[in-house]
């Protein structure tokens, strides 16, 4: 008989297991290491036939009684040891990628180049936090690319510029930053197209190098069509977002639910 803490533990793997979720090893938390272990998911093998790690919708094998409480805990584990990466589950529907569902699960893990830290070009005192990466995603044979963006705007402003993300607080979703947008299947999906539902919620806030910036997003994003340059074009001004955000039937969009931890990297990119 295993103790109830391992049985926990052994019910979160076969959530994950049953989810097609694909680890990186070099970074998992001991906690679900072991919970791997006892429950002899075969997560390796997922990770080398998936790399990217898309949803097979095999289903969920897990108890039903048990269902809200195991995914819980699978959350806040995850959540808790999850240092430089993200996950990102996305259901699009309309448009070129009606239908598609994609499960992320990104290690950053000695990765600065994804990350946009820091004051260049903007006067003291403000700083910036920006992370995009840029992904080869299998479709059909062939790749395709796949952006994903997270935008928190200033951290700290200036006599010029308001601040965007100041400090630990659930931001709902708006036409300025923090945002979430993605590029697919030739088109970009906004969280900043007016009248959307969702929210980035940031649990863990820093403006220094080496700390801990973390949170949740969960909402859904609308697709941005480039009637106006998207250098150009103000997700604040109606006018715009009347032409970049316009309606489509049925509309184009992407349910997104995920979560980040990073691990700030030097400002500037200099030590």
């Amino acid at each position: 008989m295993l103790p109830p803490r391992l049985k926990a533990i052994r019910r979160i793997a076969l959530v994950l297991r049953g989810r097609g979720l694909v680890f990186s090893f070099s970074r998992i938390a001991p906690v679900v290491a072991l919970a791997v272990a006892l429950a002899g998911a075969a997560i390796v093998t997922s990770a080398c036939s998936d790399p990217a790690g898309e949803s097979s919708n095999a289903g969920d094998t897990s108890p039903a009684s048990d269902a809200a409480g195991v995914d819980a805990i699978v959350k806040d584990t995850f959540f808790n040891n999850w240092n430089q990466g993200y996950t990102l589950r996305m259901r699009f529907h309309g448009g070129p990628a009606d239908g598609v569902e994609i499960d992320l699960e990104r290690d950053l893990f000695g990765n600065q180049t994804v990350f946009a830290f820091g004051s260049t070009h903007l006067a003291p005192p403000a700083l910036a936090l920006s992370v995009q990466e840029s992904i080869q995603y299998p479709a059909g044979g062939t790749t395709v690319p796949l952006e994903i963006v997270f935008n928190f705007g200033l951290l700290i402003g200036n006599a010029e510029y308001d601040a965007h993300t100041t400090k630990t607080a659930d931001y709902p979703f708006s036409c300025t930053p923090p945002m979430v947008k993605i590029f697919f299947k030739g088109f970009w999906y906004k969280s900043t197209c007016p009248d959307l539902a969702g929210h980035i919620d940031v649990t863990d806030h820093t403006t220094e190098q080496g700390g801990r910036f973390a949170g949740t997003v969960q909402g859904t994003l609308h697709a941005w069509f480039p009637k106006i340059s998207q250098a150009e074009a103000d997700d604040c001004n109606p006018e715009h977002t009347a032409l970049t955000c316009q309606v489509k039937e049925p509309d184009w969009t992407v349910d997104v639910d995920g979560y980040f931890g990073f691990e700030l990297p030097p400002k500037d990119g200099k030590d």
